[in-house]
This record gives C-alpha cells, structure tokens and sequence, in this order.
C-alpha cells in the first residue's frame, strides 16, 4: 500500500508539472503574438489563440496576419510534438514505478 501511494504521488507530481509546463510554453508564445508589431490586439487574444493552436485545435475565430501564420502553424507542430514527449514521460515514469514495486514485492 505505502509504494502504490509514492506511485500515485510521482505520477500525479509528473502530469501536473508536465501541465504546467504546456501553460507556460502556451504563454510564451501567446506573449510573443501580442508583442509583434503585426501581432494580435490584446494579451488574452493572444493566449487564447496560442492555446487553441498549441492544442491543434484551431477555432479559426482569431486569424494571425498573413506574416505571422507560419509562426502559428509551427506552434501547433510544437505542441503536438510537446503533447506526444509527455505521453512518452508519463509513460517510462509508470513502468519504472512499476517495476520498482514488483522489485520491491519479491524482496
């Protein structure tokens, strides 16, 4: 029972900062939208559309001038690669617990 409760807290520990870590890159970006001079009127358009284009979903209700559109396509490159080494992270994290209680359960 104790290592299941480390496991759950390591892996909890990992998704949130794996979270936090997608906002912040999210905001990087939406700040860098906001203070290009072609760039997006206000800071919560801005992180508003960087969140839909980090997620790929791409509402099309706020569109980037035609210089910044690239830029905007590579976000959502950035965060589909981003989302996948996460998926990875979670993933090599729940074996290796895995494999320490078992290791731990033969003992």
């Amino acid at each position: 029972p104790e290592e299941n409760i480390l496991q759950l807290y390591i892996f909890v520990e990992a998704v949130l900062m794996l979270l936090l870590l997608h906002v912040l890159v999210a905001i990087i970006w939406g700040a860098f939208y906001y203070l290009h001079p072609e760039g997006l009127p206000d800071f919560a358009t801005a992180i508003y559309f960087s969140l839909a284009s980090y997620t790929t979903i791409g509402y099309g209700d706020v569109l980037l001038s035609s210089s910044l559109q690239l830029v905007g396509a590579m976000e959502g490159v950035v965060g589909t690669f981003m989302f996948g080494l996460s998926v990875g992270l979670i993933v090599a994290i729940l074996q290796r617990t895995s494999t320490y209680q078992k290791m731990a359960a033969s003992d």
